[in-house]
């Protein structure tokens, strides 16, 4: 477990919690892409920008394959010398992907990154979150005991609010890392960034050998029989390895796939089955392990309220991928530098401090699976709006609306279908969620909904082109890409349509307690 104070006695609780938010921060934004720097990364490092951007997905494969070892990482008890090889690693990692110019170099690096990254986040989190209210929130990744559906219903009420707020935190302060590193690469330069985080995490690597102090550890918690306190064993890293190249390879070809013209292209299909047979060699293996031993818990699975979660945060990713289009149209109109690009994005936080104060004022009357109809009507109002006034000449003030509208459509994804991922779901599963989830959510999600709109940009493009531009210019191209984001917004708008009214129509009975999704029986067995 994590402990109450990691803290030397002569530390003020003020500095420790500026400690741990600083450790969130670093957490939340270092990189190796740094999504606000990609056109920067593709004209220094001569990479195109496919490979950046499968870079980018490799990072957050890292970071769903270091998702399982979170909870055997807090049963350690040792937040300083996990910060401290955190730190250590990720300070390395930056250095290296300084210069770096190859895209294989690049994509492992990023791909290290996350998976070091993610459990030190979460752990870091959980520490805080331990320090500030003297309970031990590592508690959440243990068994509760069974609740009446009454019970359930009203901590689920909780739960959204809770989740509401945690979100908006994580959510400010990654939004503040991708402000900062935009500004300085547009003040200075690229690699200034690279540098800047490497000084700011040697700054936390000092103070945190300076303010924590070893724990003792003659009080910690016991290792459940059979298993090892030492989180990363053989076949743990074995399946995490599995799963990594599996993972990358789904993403090289769907970030690629476009240019290369798909199944046509020998490199795609080899990567496409090459996912495939990694995939069932990490099932397989893991399968085969005693329960007490496997890299996740397959039992996540066989609860009804996470596959709905998951269903609708894929749904509601596809529709999020969207964003392409306002980045694209706010480049073509307004001629935005990455700065005033990342300016913009940073509009998505107005979005995410409504959505919040919208769930604080409902929460009571509003039973949560509305929220999911109400996010994705924000979803089809911003494809709607975007339909009816895309132009040549768009003003700066739309792009914003735009920009606020879907913010709190995604953000109302994210906090309500994670606390769905809560309904009767035992705590030893929270790990083996957190792993499905944002596999399903950042990477299948992202890549696939990415790779749609970037395939429709392009084709309604060369239409457009073929149809009224024999005689090639610079000007009827621009026209040819408006044109295509028009048509996209479109079929955006009637996907978030059909979307809802699935919704609308779904019978939701085992949420209101008609039909309980999970008999005693089978609770009890996830226990076990």
């Amino acid at each position: 477990m994590v402990e109450l104070n990691p803290f030397r006695s002569w530390v003020p609780k003020a500095v420790g919690v500026v400690y741990s938010l600083l450790m969130l921060v670093i957490c939340m934004s270092v990189d190796c892409v740094y999504s606000s720097l990609l056109n920067e990364n593709v004209g220094i490092r001569g990479m195109q920008s496919d490979d950046v951007q499968w870079a980018l997905f490799c990072l957050v494969t890292g970071m769903c394959a270091g998702a399982p070892f979170v909870s055997r990482l807090l049963r350690i008890c040792r937040l300083r010398a996990i910060n401290v090889i955190g730190l250590t690693l990720m300070i390395a990692i930056e250095y290296l992907a300084r210069d770096v110019e190859t895209p294989l170099v690049y994509a492992l690096l990023s791909l290290t990154m996350g998976f070091v990254r993610m459990p030190c986040m979460m752990v870091n989190m959980m520490a805080m979150l331990t320090y500030l209210t003297g309970k031990n929130m590592a508690t959440v990744f243990e068994d509760a005991p069974e609740r009446t559906e009454e019970q359930w219903q009203k901590t689920m009420r909780i739960i959204i609010l809770g989740m509401a707020f945690m979100y908006l935190v994580l959510m400010s302060m990654q939004q503040v890392g991708t402000s900062f590193s935009a500004w300085v690469a547009y003040v200075l330069y690229t690699r200034s960034v690279y540098d800047l985080m490497i000084l700011f995490m040697a700054t936390m690597l000092v103070l945190t050998i300076a303010l924590m102090e070893r724990p003792r550890m003659d009080n910690l918690p016991a290792v459940p029989e059979g298993d090892t306190r030492w989180p990363f064993t053989a076949g743990r890293m074995m399946s995490a390895v599995f799963f990594m190249v599996c993972g990358c390879t789904f993403a090289w070809a769907t970030t690629h796939g476009y240019n290369q013209d798909w199944f046509n292209s020998a490199a795609v299909r080899l990567n496409y089955a090459a996912s495939l047979v990694f995939l069932g060699a990490f099932l397989l293996t893991d399968c085969l392990r005693p329960k007490d031993k496997r890299y996740w818990d397959y039992e996540i699975l066989a609860l009804p309220s996470a596959r709905w979660a998951l269903l609708i945060f894929f749904l509601a990713i596809i529709l999020n991928s969207s964003s392409l289009l306002v980045t694209i149209c706010s480049q073509l109109t307004m001629h935005l530098d990455q700065w005033h690009s990342a300016c913009l994005s940073m509009w998505a936080w107005v979005g995410y401090v409504l959505a919040t104060l919208l769930v604080a004022l409902t929460f009571k009357f509003i039973h949560y699976r509305h929220y999911w109809t109400v996010a994705i009507s924000f979803f089809t109002a911003y494809a709607l709006s975007l339909y009816l006034t895309v132009q040549t000449e768009m003003e700066y003030s739309h792009l914003v609306w735009l920009t606020v509208v879907r913010a709190m459509g995604l953000f109302l994804i994210y906090a309500t279908c994670m606390a769905l991922s809560f309904y009767r779901r035992p705590g030893s599963l929270l790990a083996s969620w957190i792993l499905i989830m944002l596999f399903t959510r950042n990477l299948i999600g992202n890549a696939l909904g990415i790779a749609f709109y970037q395939q429709h940009m392009l084709e309604g493009q060369l239409e457009y082109l073929q149809s009224y531009a024999p005689s090639y210019s610079g000007m009827m191209a621009v026209q040819g890409m408006i044109g295509s984001i028009k048509q996209l917004s479109g079929i955006t708008f009637w996907i978030g349509l059909a979307v809802v009214i699935f919704l609308l129509a779904c019978n939701w009975d085992w949420l209101k307690g008609k039909k309980s999704p999970v008999r005693a029986s089978e609770y009890a067995d996830c226990k076990d």
